[in-house]
């Protein structure tokens, strides 16, 4: 009799233990995506399928607090902008300019052209500090692309020194191709008393 026993009691084990969920996969909760989760779990290998779930819960949080608590509010430009610029604190050039004549930024600045046609840029990061200024990645608001800007301090002598750089870079982009170029002057504009040089940059 029991030796009848034990091969159902070990098929029985073999069932339960197979229905059982994988230790690693947590399940899924409050998700608006659950279809493509559901096909990213099939489709994807293991590591990607995490990758997959990490991103959509991410992607999704928002909708997710609304699906919890329904009177739930976010916009994003309620979000805190990161200063990129030290010294922070604004105390010339009319609340602009730290001490130092540099122009504060912030992440999602916009530096936009204030005479002729108009061109704009959303600030990302900085990417330097030198003695006539600040450099800093962009992203050209019309085409997406990324540009190096450099911001040069509101001082009479700095000033006069970018417009002679600015010459010198328009003739270097008539004489020479972008390929032999280490960098070449896209455009410059005024923004808040201060020369804007915008550059190629490569990522």
């Amino acid at each position: 009799m029991e030796a009848n026993l034990a091969p159902k009691a070990a098929e029985n084990h073999t069932k339960s233990s197979s229905n059982l969920p994988h230790p690693d996969i947590q399940p899924h909760v409050f998700s608006p995506f659950d279809q493509q989760y559901k096909s990213s779990r099939t489709e994807n290998s293991f590591p990607e399928k995490k990758q997959a779930v990490l991103q959509l819960a991410t992607h999704s949080l928002p909708d997710v607090y609304r699906r919890v608590n329904p009177s739930f509010k976010y916009s994003p430009s309620s979000n805190p902008r990161r200063i990129l610029t030290e010294p922070s604190e604004r105390v010339g050039n009319n609340g602009n300019d730290n001490s130092a004549s540099n122009l504060v930024l912030c992440v999602n600045d916009i530096l936009h052209s204030e005479t002729g046609s108009f061109r704009s840029f959303r600030v990302l990061e900085l990417l330097g500090e030198g003695t006539f200024g600040q450099v800093v990645k962009c992203e050209d608001c019309e085409t997406k692309k990324f540009r190096a800007i450099k911001v040069i301090k509101n001082k009479p002598a700095y000033h006069n020194q970018a417009m002679m750089e600015i010459k010198i870079l328009k003739l270097l982009n008539e004489s020479m191709t972008q390929m032999t170029l280490t960098t070449s002057c896209v455009c410059w504009i005024i923004f808040r008393s201060k020369i804007i040089c915008v550059s190629y940059l490569k990522c």
